[in-house]
């Protein structure tokens, strides 16, 4: 398993990389959004100083009837009908959109992260001279000597922190740090508490040895348990960390890659399954009570598996023109959008991002689905987006330039924040959503390679 590299710059949704992308791009990176081709006539959001101005048509009377018979059935609390809506159910709402350094209208909890010392340590591995074989030198290579006296010469230790992980309970937030400079794999792994008042730092657990890859990815707080996945014989272990005293205990084995989604309650695993002809991903969800796997999807596209919302799940689904629907366990929406990346979805609303070529490189488009109105509100995004995910009452997003984004689509208003850090984690907790930002510390007057946590922010759920 290689080792977790976080690069500054990369395309932040990378949630269904491989077990070696996964370690180089953690599944809480903040992604890019990704390439669309729409229609540049269907957008005309505008940037203006007039807080929530927009213009509508008339809605629809299929979105109006699906939502009214929706809602009959609701009160009469029978299972609600699955109900399909094409492009033209909604009618459009281009929002004009106005930046703001103003506070969105809920509360958004900060943490700063920026002054915490992690140390450094001596892995085992450098201590005993043994290497990782996936090292890249070759006993074959005729300067295989002379590689490994400059590599050593180089990694001459001790081993700085690099952050693999997070996860956040709502009263403390939980570190996996790895210290291995010396291998492909980690041979070093401390996990560490940081009480969200008082912002003390303990140490968990330290787990070391050359008998296997220690490292820890993918933590999430699951039902007052912590959780992450470990690696051993080309197969996935889903571990849970004991917060008192540090112990692992193995909840799964088997041939999985990661933790695709976890909202605190469910845990959804990806795995892959590679072909010359047809290569794809599977998802299955993982009971923490009994231990059981169901089959979510058993045959989905690598870039689209599907996600979490209450008790059902939601995916992109692409059809034969090459656009995409967004289906989920209530609704399908044919969009007649390409390029699509799902943001969010609920039992009476989604959001999606595009992006339209037409309007220049990186402009992006919101576009946001509301099934009781029978609308679809559009705002036009900048270019300095990187991405953008649910917060429950808003989309939040991380900006290359330092900035914390926070979409609030239906009154077409972007709040932005200066923060510490170039880039965004994001992750979900039971009691809300959360983004650590990150940063690379310099080495000798150039960017560093090892990724560190500067500040934390968390909403809370209604």
């Amino acid at each position: 398993m290689k080792k977790f590299i976080i690069l500054a710059l990369v395309s932040l949704m990378t949630l269904t990389s491989c077990k070696n992308n996964n370690k180089e791009s953690s599944s809480e990176q903040i992604s890019a959004d990704t390439a669309a081709t729409t229609s540049a006539d269907t957008v005309q959001a505008e940037k203006s100083t007039e807080t929530g101005k927009s213009t509508s048509t008339e809605s629809s009377p299929e979105a109006n009837s699906a939502s009214t018979g929706s809602q009959a059935s609701d009160s009469a609390e029978e299972p609600a009908e699955f109900i399909e809506l094409a492009e033209n159910s909604f009618s459009e709402v281009t929002m004009n959109v106005t930046h703001t350094d103003n506070e969105p209208p809920f509360e958004i909890h900060s943490l700063d992260l920026s002054e915490l010392d992690f140390g450094t340590r001596e892995t085992p591995c450098r201590a005993e001279k043994i290497r990782d074989p996936y090292w890249e030198a070759s006993p074959d290579d005729p300067e295989y000597e002379e590689k490994c006296r400059e590599y050593d010469e180089g990694h001459a230790g001790p081993d700085k922190p690099r952050l693999a992980s997070y996860a956040f309970d709502g009263d403390t937030l939980y570190l996996s740090v790895l210290y291995d400079d010396y291998c492909y794999n980690s041979h070093c792994t401390v996990i560490y508490s940081v009480d969200a008042v008082t912002k003390q730092m303990t140490e968990i657990t330290e787990l070391k040895g050359t008998d296997r890859d220690y490292s820890v990815y993918n933590l999430f707080c699951v039902r007052d348990k912590l959780i992450g996945v470990m690696y051993a014989d080309d197969l996935g272990e889903l571990v849970e960390i004991n917060k008192e005293n540090g112990s692992i205990t193995t909840l799964y084995k088997g041939d999985f890659d990661h933790i695709h989604d976890c909202d605190g309650e469910r845990v959804l695993l990806v795995g892959f399954v590679r072909d010359i002809i047809d290569s794809y991903s599977y998802v299955q969800e993982y009971d923490m009570d009994s231990g059981e796997l169901t089959m979510i999807a058993p045959h989905v596209d690598s870039n689209e598996p599907p996600m979490i919302y209450g008790k059902g799940t939601a995916r992109l689904e692409k059809n034969e023109d090459r656009t995409y629907s967004v289906v989920t366990d209530d609704y399908r929406i044919d969009t007649g959008l390409r390029g699509l990346r799902l943001i969010s979805a609920h039992e009476r609303d989604c959001t999606v991002i595009s992006q339209d070529e037409l309007l220049g490189a990186g402009r992006s488009v919101l576009y946001h689905y509301d099934l009781d109105r029978g609308e679809r509100h559009m705002l036009q995004l900048t270019s300095a987006n990187t991405g953008y995910f649910d917060v429950g009452k808003g989309i939040m997003g991380f900006s290359q330039g330092g900035r914390l984004l926070t979409a609030v689509p239906d009154i077409g208003q972007i709040f932005e924040k200066e923060v510490k850090g170039v880039f965004g984690w994001y992750s979900e907790y039971s009691g809300g959503y959360t983004m650590l930002t990150i940063d690379y510390p310099a080495a000798n007057g150039n960017i560093g390679s090892h990724t560190m946590p500067t500040e934390l922010f968390w909403i809370d759920k209604e």
